[in-house]
């Protein structure tokens, strides 16, 4: 008789549903009670959602199996505790390796922007103080501008440096006049006196001479065929004799030399005079007469007419050919209008004596006919002070 003894088998099954904590359980067959173990925390986490474990006891005496048996499926424990030891070894290096910075949203390292930021402060600084520098050098050179107006104002004009060398003609020498201009202002003296002569006195004879010889002897002429007496004597001589003689008295009051321009500044007039010139001579005479025009034209004060001196020409000269004048004139009209003749001699001087050429009378000129009346004129320096080889015509003389 055999005893058979009905055999139980439990079976337990545990699935974990998260890697946080699950709960496993196990359907009990029937007859029997229900056994529900848990798993701790630890061990879910190191199981996998799809891992199981199961376990078959077999009660002894039981024909299947004589010593008891436990099946553990293994592999996906064992994967996934390999995933589990990964993710643990990489959080664990992630937390032990230093932390990076972290680039900026625009793709700028913080030490690039704080590089601009201490350049764009070093800039404006820079320019602050460049502005700043320029504004006080500009109100200082205003302040310095002021001062010197004022102290220009309170101190007469300066001249420049004076220049002894070959400069001195580029500074202190005008521009020349053109021919023409120099020949008609010339001419126009010579048209006035001729035209004195003509509307003041008569052809005539005198009527009365007091002490002719004496009276005459200071405007006789070597440039007359006779003395003056003799030839006023003659008929129709009267007004080419008369024009000579004025016309030569006011050329002289105008040259400079010994004896003559009294019609010039004195300083125009005192003018050196050479025996034997030379290109050296003429040069040093050249630089005198500009430097001592351009002195004399800002000099303060400087009289442009010398009253005194238009009459010492004007009176003598009435008074002497009183006998010949005009009987329609009063000797206060002649007096007058001479004095006038003689003030543009004047002005004439000195511009002739600031102009750079140099000019010349000529009364004893080559071909001459009878008794001259006016001289020739001529240039005989160009506007360097050279003197020219051929002196240039610039007004034929007259004669009769």
């Amino acid at each position: 008789m055999s005893t058979s003894t009905a055999s139980s088998t439990s079976t337990y099954t545990t699935t974990t549903e998260s890697a946080s904590s699950s709960t496993t359980s196990s359907s009990p067959l029937p007859g029997q009670e229900s056994t529900t173990p848990t798993l701790t925390s630890a061990t879910a986490t190191s199981l996998s959602s799809s891992g199981a474990v199961s376990t078959s006891t077999s009660i002894p005496g039981s024909p299947s199996a004589s010593s008891p048996i436990t099946s553990v499926t293994s592999p996906s424990i064992s994967l996934n505790s390999s995933s589990t030891i990964a993710s643990s070894t990489a959080s664990s290096t992630a937390t032990n390796q230093p932390s990076l910075p972290q680039p900026s949203p625009n793709n700028v390292s913080r030490g690039a922007l704080a590089g601009a930021i201490v350049g764009c402060i070093i800039g404006t600084a820079a320019l602050t103080i460049l502005g700043a520098f320029l504004f006080f050098r500009r109100r200082k050179k205003g302040a310095r501008a002021g001062r010197s107006e004022q102290f220009s104002k309170d101190k007469p004009p300066q001249h420049p440096s004076l220049h002894l060398g070959a400069s001195a003609s580029s500074l202190y020498t005008p521009h020349p006049a053109d021919d023409e201009t120099v020949r008609a202002r010339i001419l126009t003296l010579f048209d006035h006196a001729s035209l004195h002569v003509d509307n003041y006195y008569s052809s005539a004879a005198a009527s009365s001479l007091h002490d002719p010889a004496t009276s005459l002897a200071s405007y006789e002429s070597p440039y007359l065929p006779s003395p003056i007496a003799t030839l006023l004597a003659k008929p129709g001589r009267h007004r080419a004799v008369l024009t000579h003689i004025l016309v030569r008295e006011l050329l002289q009051q105008i040259t400079p030399g010994s004896g003559k321009g009294g019609l010039l500044p004195a300083c125009y007039a005192s003018c050196p005079q050479v025996v034997n010139q030379t290109p050296e001579t003429d040069q040093v005479l050249f630089k005198w007469r500009m430097l001592t025009a351009y002195l004399y034209q800002r000099q303060q004060g400087a009289r442009d007419v010398d009253e005194h001196a238009i009459s010492g020409l004007a009176e003598p000269f009435v008074d002497v050919f009183t006998g010949y004048a005009n009987p329609a004139h009063t000797r206060a009209e002649r007096l007058q209008h001479l004095r006038s003749i003689a003030s543009a001699a004047a002005e004439l001087g000195r511009w002739l004596f600031a102009q750079p050429c140099a000019f010349e009378f000529v009364w004893d000129y080559p071909g001459r006919q009878g008794m001259v009346i006016t001289p020739r004129v001529v240039k005989v320096c160009d506007e360097q002070g050279r003197r020219l080889v051929v002196p240039q015509v610039m007004a034929e003389g007259t004669s009769l």
